[in-house]
């Protein structure tokens, strides 16, 4: 499959220049960033892939497979490189994290890590209810994501829908 860059997702109408150079920044900066949609196929990853595109060369990105194992163990590691599991949902695939794992999640990324990972939520604030309310994460490390970009996909035929 392609690399989808975020002048692409520019050409293509899902984001405009302002939100393609915003995300640039974004991660050039290493800030954390949570990208969020509600239906299947409107654009999470491909978004966050975009944007990662553009972390400082030295930048670690940990691709996490989501067990605890794994996530438990980068926490004693620290590089101030990306974490980014799958997704923080309680849905299959395995590499997709809910409860203890999330928690895990964030004690590792106290310990000198960013944060990049999608969500399915229906806004901004159904995000945070999920981490904090649902997941047990405090405020003081939810406040840490400095950046929800919500996509929408608009159109229910898998062969015209459109993201924005």
């Amino acid at each position: 499959m392609a690399v989808v860059t975020l002048l692409d997702l520019v050409q293509n109408g899902t984001l405009d220049a302002h939100v393609g150079a915003l995300l640039w920044t974004i991660a050039e900066e290493k800030r954390w960033m949570v990208t969020a949609a509600v239906p299947r196929k409107a654009g999470k990853t491909t978004v966050l892939d975009a944007a990662l595109q553009f972390v400082p060369r030295d930048t670690p990105i940990h691709r996490l497979d989501g067990t605890l194992e794994e996530i438990v163990s980068l926490g004693t590691k620290p590089d101030e490189g990306y974490l980014f599991p799958g997704e923080i949902s309680t849905e299959p695939p395995a590499r997709y994290i809910w409860g203890e794992r999330v928690t895990a999640l964030f004690r590792a990324l106290r310990r000198g890590f960013s944060l990049a990972t999608t969500m399915h939520a229906v806004s901004v604030e159904d995000v945070f209810d999920q981490i904090c309310r649902r997941n047990g994460i405090g405020d003081e490390d939810a406040s840490k994501i400095q950046y929800v970009v919500y996509v929408e996909r608009r159109g229910e035929s898998e062969d015209s829908y459109s993201r924005r």
